[in-house]
């Protein structure tokens, strides 16, 4: 993957960068204590050299003049730290299509996101109806089942859906299982 753009929010002097691009070369140019290597410190945890900057510290990194604010600002979710955009290489692409699917993406390019709590937040443009087909057909579902399967475009449209029989019946639990919220009671799989 190619980072293509970035966004930094909510990072020590920085209330919002705006996105930017940022290119092979990529020159960030600014006065004394104006906030470039802000920039490169909120970049780092997308991919850290040293695992002790994985992470960002609300206390540390969250702007001071805001952080007694902070949970009425946010509303219980933790603040974005950075949005930053990459476009795939050939090779990811094909990739993601051996694992769900030709065709499975509705863009070249994934959204990575970073917050004020751990992990990696990913947004993967799939085309959900494809993914849900493919995976079917990999787990041997019988005609019927799939000509039902491709009135849905969401897995989360499945739920409550029609009632599947013998392998279908098992692959939509397992499928539904990656979904939260939990299965709705009223899923007949």
């Amino acid at each position: 993957m190619k980072l293509d753009k970035v966004q930094v929010t909510h990072f020590r002097c920085i209330d919002d960068s705006t996105e930017f691009k940022i290119s092979d070369i990529t020159c960030l140019v600014g006065k004394n204590e104006s906030g470039k290597t802000t920039i490169l410190q909120a970049i780092e945890p997308l991919n850290p050299q040293n695992e002790t900057h994985a992470e960002y510290d609300l206390t540390r990194d969250y702007p001071r003049r805001h952080l007694i604010d902070y949970e009425e600002i946010n509303k219980g979710r933790a603040a974005r730290v950075i949005r930053s955009v990459w476009s795939l290489t050939d090779e990811e692409v094909k990739l993601l299509e051996a694992e769900f699917g030709p065709q499975c993406l509705t863009s070249r390019t994934l959204e990575i996101e970073k917050r004020y709590e751990p992990g990696i937040f990913a947004e993967v443009p799939l085309n959900e109806a494809k993914v849900l087909m493919h995976f079917a057909q990999e787990a041997g579902c019988i005609q019927e089942d799939l000509a039902l399967l491709s009135n849905f475009t969401t897995a989360n449209a499945l739920r409550g859906g029609p009632v599947f029989r013998n392998r279908m019946a098992a692959w939509l639990r397992w499928i539904l299982g990656w979904i939260t919220p939990p299965i709705s009671p009223g899923l007949r799989a």
